[in-house]
């Protein structure tokens, strides 16, 4: 039966094991809300040599919400620019998915925090754009200029 904890330790181990459909028992972890995943992700994060799962590892820890927000935030000032990289879109992801969370605006914080001290531009410009195009909580935009997003309220 999914969710057992055998069966999450096998989703775990497939995801270290950074195999080809790695990225498929991350989501499943994610729903089944193990932490440990969060922290397997934020780990394979920080190996720039891993241009496949690495890659895209702070998207998917993003899908953790709380248990990946302080890695992802520690992450955001990496001195390597790939890893700041891969922090920034896991923080962008988490101020699209929850914005309504403590996750989701601490995530615009950092980011609003870090667009004024990023050294490399095109992670600048990458910030930027999140920050105005993805509205943090009550649909207020950052960044200025950027889509307008319902809220939920049906006044808005």
């Amino acid at each position: 039966m999914i969710g057992n904890e055998p069966s999450r330790d096998f989703l775990l181990k497939y995801l270290e094991s950074r195999a080809w459909y790695a990225a498929v028992a991350a989501h499943a972890l994610a729903e089944l809300q193990d932490r440990r995943g969060a922290a397997a992700l934020l780990k394979i994060m920080l190996d720039p040599a891993d241009r496949q799962l690495g890659s895209i590892a702070g998207r998917l820890a993003a899908e953790f919400g709380a248990a990946a927000i302080d890695g992802l935030c520690d992450s955001a000032s990496h001195p390597d620019v790939e890893i700041r990289r891969r922090a920034f879109v896991g923080l962008g992801d988490l101020c699209d998915s929850r914005p309504l969370k403590p996750e989701g605006r601490r995530a615009a914080e950092v980011l609003a925090e870090r667009l004024a001290i990023e050294p490399d531009s095109q992670l600048r410009n990458h910030i930027e754009i999140t920050l105005k195009i993805i509205p943090p909580a009550g649909g207020k935009r950052l960044g200025g200029v950027g889509i307008e997003r319902k809220t939920g309220d049906p006044k808005s």
